[in-house]
């Protein structure tokens, strides 16, 4: 499957809220960015890690399995589920993230 990403600047648009603290409106524009572009690993990343820091901790790992669901070998979006898992008390799953994370890049520790 293709991955669809919105264009560089658009997604810098929602990296810029997401960087800034305007998670919120990270959230809220991604999830309209993803109705154009449903299988967008990026927003699907962004918007885990927006609801990560809201400490919606369900909500990011749902992102996060969407984004996994599309992109199976995204390491960097194991690494997030693995901290998101990790912060919620599911450390054996969270522990299991990381370690497919690190299959994927042995150097990503």
């Amino acid at each position: 499957m293709k991955n669809q990403d919105p264009s560089q600047e658009q997604l810098q648009s929602v990296l810029n809220l997401y960087t800034h603290g305007k998670l919120q409106q990270a959230l809220s524009e991604s999830s309209q960015m993803l109705e154009r572009f449903p299988n967008s690993v990026v927003l699907y990343n962004i918007s885990g890690a927006s609801n990560a820091a809201l400490k919606r901790f369900d909500a990011a790992i749902y992102s996060y399995k969407q984004a996994l669901r599309i992109k199976p070998d995204y390491a960097e979006v194991h690494n997030n589920m693995g901290n998101a898992l990790s912060i919620k008390g599911d450390l054996a799953e969270a522990i299991e993230s990381y370690k497919k994370a690190l299959r994927i890049k042995p150097n990503f520790a």
